[in-house]
């Protein structure tokens, strides 16, 4: 639990500086703890500032599967099919 909350953290922060891969990589690392939907969020908004669009879209996907009303993963994905 403790490892999983400090990848959510250091994927936080790297987002924060711009460094999208390195977010990516540490919500990955973030996602089988409680932080999963956040992580989930995060992964997508990584995905999105690289211009992966199916990466973006899957992982907001997922935030809408477990949250149907979540405004930020529904406005990102519109954002995706402009």
């Amino acid at each position: 639990k403790t490892k999983t909350q400090a990848f959510y953290y250091i994927a936080k922060i790297s987002f924060e500086q711009g460094r999208y891969s390195e977010t990516l990589s540490a919500a990955k690392r973030a996602m089988s703890g409680p932080q999963r939907l956040s992580s989930w969020l995060l992964a997508g908004n990584a995905c999105f500032k690289m211009k992966k669009k199916t990466c973006a879209a899957s992982y907001y996907n997922k935030v809408l599967s477990a949250k149907p009303n979540h405004l930020e993963a529904k406005r990102n994905l519109t954002l995706l099919s402009r």
